[in-house]
This record gives C-alpha cells, sequence and structure tokens, in this order.
C-alpha cells in the first residue's frame, strides 16, 4: 500500500517545473523533491564537465540546489525553470573549479591535454555502454576549457548562443573551443560511439537518491 508522501509525489508527477516552484513557496518541500529529480541527470553531466570529477560535480550540485531553494523566491518565469536553474548550477560549478584551480599544480594542468589511447579490446567487442565509458574517460582528459564546451554542445544539445551565455563567451570562441576539443578526442572515437554518447555521466539510482536525501536534509537545518 502507497505511503501517503508516495500518493503525494505521484500526483505532483506531471505538475509543470513552475507550479512547482509555487508549491515549494508554500512550504512542499515534496515538490522541491521532485524538482531536483527532474533535473538532476542534466545539471549533473553540465556540472560535471565543468568540474572535471565525480566528487566534485556532486558537491556543486548540493550547492547549487541550495543556492535555488533560497533564492526561489526570485525566479520570476522570465525563462524556463530549468535554465533558471541551469544558471545557477553553471555559476556554483565555475566557482568550484577555479578553487579547485588555485589548488592544483601547473604539471597537473599540462597533464590534463593528453588523451587516452584506444583499448587493445577490439572495437567490434565493446558495447555502446563501454563505448560511453571510454568517451567519458577521453572528455575528462580534455583541458577545462574544452571540455565544458563539449558537454553543453554535443551531450546536452545547447545551442551555440546557449553556450556562450552560460560561460560569458562570444559564439566564436564556442565554436572554436568545440572544434579543437573534438580533435583532441579524435574524430573516429566520438562519432563511432553512437547513441551511447546519452549515457555519458549517468546519475541516477542511489547517486541521484544521495543528492536529493543530502540537500532535503540542509534545507531542514535551515529552518531549525
Amino acid at each position: 500500500m502507497a505511503t501517503p508522501r508516495a500518493r503525494t509525489l505521484k500526483l505532483l508527477h506531471d505538475v509543470p517545473d513552475e507550479d512547482l516552484v509555487t508549491l515549494v513557496l508554500q512550504g512542499g518541500t515534496d515538490a522541491f523533491a521532485l524538482l531536483m529529480r527532474r533535473h538532476n541527470q542534466r545539471l549533473y553531466r553540465v556540472v560535471r564537465g565543468i568540474t572535471g570529477d565525480h566528487a566534485s560535480a556532486e558537491d556543486a550540485l548540493q550547492q547549487a540546489y541550495v543556492s535555488a531553494y533560497r533564492h526561489l523566491g526570485q525566479f520570476q518565469g522570465r525563462a524556463q525553470f530549468g535554465t533558471w536553474l541551469r544558471r545557477i548550477a553553471v555559476r556554483e560549478a565555475l566557482r568550484s573549479r577555479r578553487e579547485t584551480a588555485r589548488r592544483r599544480d601547473l604539471h597537473e594542468e599540462a597533464e590534463k591535454a593528453r588523451v587516452i589511447p584506444f583499448p587493445a579490446t577490439s572495437e567490434k567487442r565493446l558495447s555502446a555502454r563501454e563505448w560511453a565509458r571510454l568517451l567519458g574517460a577521453a572528455i575528462d582528459e580534455l583541458p577545462d576549457a574544452y571540455r565544458v564546451v563539449l558537454i553543453m554542445r554535443k551531450v546536452e544539445h545547447m545551442t551555440t548562443e546557449e553556450t556562450a551565455e552560460m560561460l560569458s563567451l562570444s559564439p566564436e570562441n564556442v565554436r572554436v573551443r568545440l572544434h579543437r576539443a573534438r580533435k583532441l578526442l579524435a574524430d573516429r572515437l566520438y562519432d563511432r560511439v553512437g547513441e551511447a554518447v546519452d549515457e555519458v555521466y549517468e546519475f541516477g539510482g542511489v547517486r541521484c537518491d544521495r543528492i536529493v536525501a543530502r540537500v532535503l536534509h540542509g534545507l531542514e537545518l535551515l529552518e531549525l
């Protein structure tokens, strides 16, 4: 038998983001949990592309949600809620990356330009998921500036203009960085992976639950 909370979440399942925001402002924590679950995958991919590692990405995403919750009253509906939320996540990820960069050696920075070699395993034996894993590893090896542009343009399918706005770049700069990123990855690896690109930086199940639980716990502390 479904619990009252489960029934509530089911009823909210098809409610538009903007209406869920209204419910959150009225004290609906469950509505905010649903918003997080809706946007976790896309936001995580973008944040992960900026920070360069799982742990930093999860921390930045958690902080982005807390910031969004605190400033939810400032959401005016001029853009889609997902776009508003993504801007907050990008700012938080960039802040996290700047902090990390200050602690990183210049030598380590140079090493990130190296592209991983192809595996010895016959490419015919590799499943789509394995290709996605290899592509994700190759993306991790890219310099920060190239990696985030590649994630936004080719994984999240954002337009050049959207990417430029998010990163405070010119559209031409975005196009140049994307071109260089693809060269570093080696076009044949990227092209052969096909539809498995949708599985890069997969964020669901336990990891999705962990982010939601951590943010909700933090929000409870804010209300004490």
